[in-house]
């Protein structure tokens, strides 16, 4: 719960919460509370958690932990963790007067089993006065140890007026102190309530992303305190359900050698007391080559609301470890204490595996490689049988396509798409990119839908003007965008990895050749009550309903278009055809 938010009346001014208490939650929108936790894959039986414990207890490290211990900041190092913990030694923050005590960054050493072996506090020689440092992350830069902190600004206590700030400390663990580097502003209009920016180090460069909707990466000048954008996109995120944001969790920490990992978090309002929110955390994959996000679990790992502490609903995950043996998510448990959950890497996989992004955006680090390389692409000019085999493939696999709704309306995507591989950033799932920015393709199979080049073309000049142009307009260079016909054929062509050729008249007349697709690309399916003129009629409607389908009365006619023009519009598109692509005409038999 924010300290600005409401001008410190969230906090109730009520009577402090014994350590021993243990409050409840309850949900403003009860609802969509068991809701997500129904969605919340913590209560699932799937092993996805391995162990979670309590680590250390409100109390624990003495006075300065006497309220609470939270929201720790951890690095794994010589088989040990280290965490810089945030100690509450007084109720009075959770009752809105936040400079009535400071809270302490508490220095805790633990062995590879999670057991204490010593702590400490440190402390601040110089900070800002009427201002509150809090919740300590930890990233390694240069050599040296950080912490990347918020600070709240009093600003006029009588209105109540609070700024909040990240700020970056140095860690002198020998003289036990912490030295105040910076505060950072962003490098626009900021917020009055800027906090969670999310650190990492890059190819030697100090990073952060600061918010994930949008997505914007930022890259800061540790010595002079400055921050560039460098990165802003819209990745098309797929939630089952979301409470009101997305919120930064934990700083970013190595998953593998293409990944980094994080969390970010979510929470829904509770009925009473504002800070007892119900927070869900989500993990995510960011790319080490585009730094856009790759993967996101649409379902929460965890909710709060069964928490023990003073607020049961806060769950607040504040950094990762990643180990061997498991991934280690460190959080405050219910305002009160710290404790860990460890997830089960196989599994984390699995579900990364399942719930890949869709981007559209390029990064100046590359294009983006949320595109499941070993997923696979299909091409297809316009109105080459694409309709029909998007139905076969949604029906029998029961995953989705990119494009116009057909049967499936959410979820993974079974294949990508394209109708034109030199589109690289289109904002549309018609136009999946084919090729990275140094022009090499993304994919690792292909398939292309090969529709015979007559017909194509007078279809595609039925949708841009009703009918096919004239003999000279085409001789004249009107062609509209033809060339991508034989742009996808080259592509095709000169692609040196697992391909397919599909033609038009053997897709729509013989069924084997969907299921020759369905085998290249290793889709799971079913045949045995496929009623094949059955759904094809239903795949024509469809079709009609979103288009307009001429040959549905007609669907083995292949030369239904070109037979209703004058033979010498075919003449000239077959003149243009020879002149400028004769090579792959002779070579694919067109």
């Amino acid at each position: 719960m924010s300290i600005i938010e409401n001008g410190g009346a969230g906090y109730q001014r009520q009577k402090p919460v014994s350590l021993l208490q243990q409050s409840n939650y309850e949900a403003e929108d009860d609802v969509t509370y068991h809701k997500m936790r129904q969605l919340a894959l913590c209560n699932q039986s799937n092993g996805l958690i391995q162990d979670k414990k309590r680590i250390i207890k409100a109390g624990q490290l003495g006075t300065h932990s006497a309220c609470s211990v939270i929201n720790p900041g951890t690095l794994y190092r010589d088989n040990e963790f280290l965490l810089l913990c945030r100690g509450e030694p007084d109720e009075t923050v959770w009752l809105g007067d936040f400079l009535a005590y400071q809270p302490t960054p508490l220095w805790c050493t633990l062995d590879s089993d999670l057991n204490v072996k010593n702590s400490f506090p440190l402390s601040y020689q110089e900070f800002p006065s009427n201002s509150r440092p809090e919740d300590w992350r930890l990233f390694e830069y240069q050599g040296k140890l950080y912490t990347n902190h918020s600070i709240y600004m009093m600003l006029d206590r009588e209105e109540w007026i609070i700024r909040s700030r990240v700020g970056i400390s140095e860690i002198d663990l020998p003289n036990q102190e912490l030295k105040l580097r910076c505060i950072l502003e962003p490098p626009f209009e900021a917020s009055h309530e800027e906090k969670n920016w999310s650190f990492f180090v890059h190819d030697s460069s100090l990073m952060c992303i600061y918010s994930f909707k949008p997505y914007i990466l930022l890259e800061l000048d540790l010595e002079q305190g400055t921050t560039e954008k460098v990165l802003e996109a819209e990745p098309d995120y797929q939630w089952y359900e979301k409470g009101k944001f997305v919120g930064n969790s934990t700083n970013l920490t190595s998953w593998d050698n293409e990944h980094y990992i994080t969390f970010i978090h979510d929470f829904l309002d509770p009925r009473y007391d504002q800070r007892n929110r119900a927070y869900m955390q989500y993990a995510t994959l960011i790319s080490k080559s585009t730094l856009l996000p790759t993967s996101i679990i649409p379902r929460p790992l965890v909710i709060g609301g069964n928490e023990l502490g003073r607020h049961p609903g806060v769950h607040y995950t504040s950094s990762l470890v990643n180990r061997e043996d498991g991934l280690y998510s460190f959080y405050g448990e219910g305002d009160s204490h710290v404790s860990t959950v460890v997830f089960n890497k196989n599994e984390l996989t699995e579900l990364f595996n399942k719930y890949h992004l869709y981007n559209k955006k390029n990064s100046p680090f590359g294009i983006m490689k949320g595109i499941d390389p070993k997923k696979g692409i299909i091409v297809s000019y316009p109105r080459s049988g694409l309709n029909w085999l998007r139905y076969c493939i949604e029906h029998l696999t029961g995953l989705r396509t990119g494009g116009r709704t057909k049967l499936i309306e959410n979820g993974e995507l079974a294949v990508y798409r394209t109708h034109d591989v030199k589109v690289q950033d289109e904002n549309d799932e018609c136009y999946c990119p084919f090729y990275d920015q140094q022009g090499k393709p993304l994919h690792k199979k292909v398939v292309l839908l090969l529709r015979d080049y007559r017909e194509s073309f007078i279809r595609i000049a039925k949708v841009k003007q009703g009918e096919a142009p004239t003999p000279k307009e085409i001789r004249n260079g009107k062609v509209f965008h033809f060339r991508n016909y034989f742009e996808n054929l080259k592509a095709y062509d000169q692609f040196s990895g697992k391909k397919l050729l599909v033609r038009y008249p053997d897709l729509i007349s013989d069924f084997s050749e969907v299921t020759k697709i369905l085998d290249f690309f290793k889709l799971p399916y079913d045949v045995k009550k496929f009623d094949l003129e059955h759904h094809r009629q239903q795949s024509f409607q469809i079709y009609d309903d979103q288009h307009k389908s001429y040959t549905k009365d007609n669907p083995y006619d292949f030369k239904f278009h070109q037979n209703g023009v004058d033979p010498k519009t075919i003449e000239a598109i077959e003149d243009f055809t020879n002149e400028n692509y004769g090579d792959l005409v002779k070579r694919y038999n067109l």
